[in-house]
Order: C-alpha cells, then structure tokens, then sequence
C-alpha cells in the first residue's frame, strides 16, 4: 500500500520535499526481516515563503513557522509543535489493516480468526529532517468472538523504553495517559485490558458476541487511538516492527503474537511446544503449527472476517 505524506510546496520559492520510500505499506514481512534505515521517511525539509522584511519582519515567521522548526505553516502537519512537520501512513491515509486473532493458542481452536478483528491505521509523525518523534495509532475493534477475555497490546520491537516520552489512548470517546508496561526490554503499551468491556452486546448465549454470529444483532465499530511521542527523534520505524499482540485478561503471561514475532518479557515460556505449538526459540520459531498455521494475521487492507452460523 502507498504511503500519503505530508507537506509541500511554497507560492513564490521552496526547497523541495524530502521523501523516502514510504514505509508505511511497504513491508510485509516477518520480524525477522524487518528493516529500520530509510523506512518510512517523509517530510519537508524546509520552505520559504516570500514577502516580509529584516529582523523581527513577518517574512522571516511565514518562512521558518511560528514553532520555528523551518517548516511554513501552510504545509506544517503541527504548526505550533517544532517536533512534528508532517506524517506518512500505513496502509494508506484513508485505509485500514486488519488483525486478525485465533484465541485457543497453544490449542488450533477453530482457527475462523475472528475471537478479535481490530482495524488500524498506522501514522508516522515526522520533524522537518524527516526523523520519526512519535506516532499515532488509530482503528476500531470489528468484532470478538473468542471464548476467552483478551486483552489488545502493542510491542515496539527494537527500540528502548526510555524512548518514550508521553502516550495516551482513547476507548470509545474516554481518553487516558497511558505508561509503557514496567519489566519491559522494549516499550510494551495495554492499549484494554479486556475487549468484552468495550463490546459488550446485552444479550445472553451466542450473541453476547460482537458482530461474530449472523442471526444476532450487527453493532457499530468501537473507535480506538494511540498516540505516543518520543524523548528523542529517530530513523522511521516500518509497520513490521510494530508488534500488535492479545493477552489473556486472567492471565498475563499467555500472550498470542504474529508468526515468528517472539513474546515480550512478560510471556510465560514453559507454555512453548505444548498441544499444536511447534515454538523453537533456538531457531527463532514462534507461534506455529507444525503445518506452520499462525494464530494471528496482519491484512493490510480491510478483511471480510469469518461469521459464526
């Protein structure tokens, strides 16, 4: 998928855009493969804007922005914020991905991938060089139908915990501050800690499912964000390193992730090859079959998830 990005050009001269190959849609592999350099680079450089005069003049604010970080207004994503001048997308700006979780690990269940479907959309906030100062993730939670309570979760692999400033989510129009998990290598964000608390559907049996069983009730989406900014800039990261992850709500230390994505420090690894799991940590082998089946699926468009009948 394309990446959109942000910013561009100036009425009377401008220095151009710099852009790297978007990287927000581009990278579809697996943890191991996953890049850093050049990933999803994208902004505006510098703009000057003409009119004004010497020292003090409003030519010189117009050309370098009132916060000052060398970016017009015009074409400044957060004109009043030095830290960020524009943003590129993953999938794409007015897209979605999907993800998709089997909830029985270290069982198969019966792998119809919709005890969650969440939606998102990844949105690299960047400075005027083009570096990565945090992130916005946004989406909504389709439909659960797990027989278990999960949690939503999100890893930044590669990356340090002091690399967070600030982070706060927002759940169905209620907003809170929200802290990377302590005993962390890498910051480890609970965006919920239970989904049935958000998808609660007031009817008893199959259906107090969300929007999993044909003949029930259909409900609207629940919106979700994320937004994160960091202590420091950085090269771009690729939607590959953003490991999306379920936990169980009783349980912390079951945690399910993509194939081959490891769990955090928190996962509880005496669970590893029992039942169908095949996880061989020697050989960075995680969360597969022995037919090499996952438990959860990244789509990087929106996916017509399976229904119960």
């Amino acid at each position: 998928g394309p990446a959109a990005v942000g910013g561009g050009g100036g009425r009377d001269r401008h220095l151009r855009d710099a852009a790297a190959d978007g990287a927000a849609g581009l990278d579809r592999q697996p943890y191991r493969g996953a890049g850093t350099a050049g990933d999803g680079a994208a902004g505006v450089l510098a703009q000057s804007i003409g009119g004004g005069g010497g020292a003090g003049g409003g030519g010189a604010a117009l050309a370098f922005g009132r916060d000052g970080d060398g970016t017009a207004d015009l074409a400044d994503l957060q004109p009043d914020d030095a830290t960020v001048a524009s943003s590129s997308f993953y999938p794409a700006a007015n897209s979605w991905a999907t993800l998709a979780y089997e909830d029985a690990w270290p069982q198969k269940g019966d792998f119809d991938f919709n005890d969650l479907v969440v939606r998102e959309r990844f949105q690299s906030l960047l400075n005027t060089q083009g570096k990565m100062t945090g992130m916005i993730i946004s989406g909504f939670i389709d439909a659960r139908g797990g027989a278990f309570r999960n949690g939503f979760a999100l890893r930044l692999i590669q990356q340090p915990t002091s690399l967070i400033k600030s982070a706060s989510v927002t759940v169905a129009g209620t907003t809170r501050a929200l802290e990377p998990e302590t005993k962390q290598s890498n910051p480890v964000f609970l965006l919920w800690n239970d989904s049935a608390t958000y998808t609660t559907t007031g009817e008893t049996g199959s259906c107090s499912h969300f929007n999993t069983i044909k003949t029930c009730q259909n409900f609207a989406p629940v919106p979700y964000s994320l937004e994160v900014r960091f202590n420091t800039s950085i090269v771009p990261i690729s939607h590959a390193q953003l490991d999306f992850f379920i936990f169980r709500s009783d349980f912390r230390g079951r945690e399910i992730h993509f194939a081959d994505y490891p769990p955090t420090d928190r996962f509880d690894k005496t669970q590893f090859g029992k039942f169908d799991d095949t996880s061989k940590i020697a050989e960075g082998r995680y969360f597969r079959t022995q037919k090499n089946l996952p438990w959860a699926l990244k789509i990087s468009e929106p996916w017509r998830y399976p229904r119960e009948y």
